[in-house]
């Protein structure tokens, strides 16, 4: 994964380090100090891109909005956190835009060419 197209909560990165991956080569960090993961949360979200905020006209994001309700809230839900009605029959399971953050360019290379093997 190319941390620099991505941005991660401090929950989720958390999580990631303290237990890994399942599937992937990320493995759990359970015998280091706190202190040393928050060091390593840090680094990581230093090298991550900003999230950016896109100011959008009323128009634009009334259309935005009746997209997403088209065509993304059965898998993200309704405030994007991938709990929508078809979330619990997917692998991987969809995700929540409240944790896993793309980049502008990241979310419209999904939304143009989707993401294999989903």
């Amino acid at each position: 994964m190319n941390l620099h197209l991505e941005h991660f909560s401090d929950a989720h990165l958390a999580t990631v380090l303290w237990d890994g991956v399942s599937g992937t080569s990320m493995p759990a960090w359970r015998q280091w100090d706190k202190a040393d993961l928050e060091d390593v949360m840090r680094y990581v979200q230093s090298i991550q891109t900003s999230v950016i905020r896109v100011n959008m006209t009323s128009s634009d994001k009334a259309e935005a909005e009746h997209i997403y309700q088209a065509y993304c809230v059965s898998c993200h839900g309704a405030d994007g956190r991938g709990n929508g009605p078809a979330a619990g029959a997917l692998k991987p399971t969809p995700v929540n835009f409240h944790v896993r953050q793309p980049s502008a360019q990241r979310a419209l290379d999904v939304l143009n060419n989707g993401i294999p093997g989903t």
